[in-house]
């Protein structure tokens, strides 16, 4: 892990925790773009949305895995 890395602990429910997967499983860098104030930021927040959804999937949150574990469609 880089040095200027950070650990981040947070605790969601359920339904928050499905709920924000399937938004950063739906976003794009366009999404994105819309609110950064440029293609860097917009990138940079991508990239972070990224780790973010692929801990939920390790926590059986993947609304792109058929019958995820916690599924609340």
């Amino acid at each position: 892990m880089p040095a200027d890395s950070i650990d981040l602990v947070v605790t969601l429910n359920a339904l928050q925790a499905q709920a924000l997967a399937q938004f950063l499983t739906s976003a794009s860098l366009e999404d994105f773009g819309r609110v950064a104030v440029d293609r860097r930021e917009a990138a940079l927040m991508e990239q972070a949305s990224e780790v973010i959804r692929r801990s939920l999937a390790e926590h059986g949150f993947d609304p792109r895995r058929a019958g995820s574990e916690h599924d609340i469609g």
